[in-house]
């Protein structure tokens, strides 16, 4: 299914993102932007080194889809870093 975006959309979830995009940060949201609009499978990988903000794009990419109504599953390789994310994005 499409994920629809909107101006409003943007607004509130960068309200939900504590600090401005980097150039490397807004690109990958505009892949995942464009890739989820698109209605076909998303096939993509984020890479980066730790503090790059592979997590806030991968919580980007979770709200707009909430947003639409849908379910998503966010998974962590440790237990360790999913109760991270738990206590940092739920």
């Amino acid at each position: 299914p499409r994920v629809p975006f909107s101006s409003d959309l943007e607004a509130r979830i960068a309200a939900r993102i504590p600090f401005a995009w980097t150039d490397d940060q807004a690109s990958a949201v505009a892949a995942v932007r464009a890739g989820l609009a698109s209605g076909s499978p998303l096939g993509l990988l984020l890479q980066g080194d730790v503090g790059t903000g592979k997590t806030a794009v991968a919580v980007f990419a979770a709200l707009a889809v909430v947003a639409a109504q849908m379910q998503v599953a966010f998974l962590a390789p440790t237990e360790l870093l999913a109760e991270q994310h738990f206590a940092g994005v739920a």
